[in-house]
């Protein structure tokens, strides 16, 4: 669900566009990500540390914003645990990126 939603950047000789996602399962994954509990929380944190193909799509900033917001309906949640709720504090805040991206190296 988190790549669908992240999407990726490329071209395309039929539209005029370079980030690609789906637009109509974008509100169906928001939904989803709304009733995680916190094993879900848990998998997608685990998702955004360790995907090697996360971590490439997120290098354009479409696709990294649209991370945010999946991690920002996360975070809004009030049964996170400290750690869960600094790693998506970390991943949401724009200003810590460099702290962000120092997590997968």
């Amino acid at each position: 669900m988190t790549h669908t939603y992240v999407g990726h950047k490329g071209y395309s000789l039929h539209y005029n566009r370079s980030d690609f996602y789906s637009d109509g399962a974008t509100p169906i994954i928001k939904e989803m990500f709304e009733q995680f509990d916190d094993a879900s929380i848990k998998a997608f944190i685990e998702v955004v540390k360790n995907s090697s193909v996360l971590r490439l799509r997120i290098a354009g900033p479409g696709q990294m914003r649209r991370l945010r917001n999946l991690g920002q309906i996360l975070l809004d949640k009030q049964s996170l645990d400290k750690d869960d709720s600094d790693f998506l504090a970390l991943l949401v805040d724009e200003a810590k990126e460099g702290e962000l991206y120092a997590l997968f190296h």
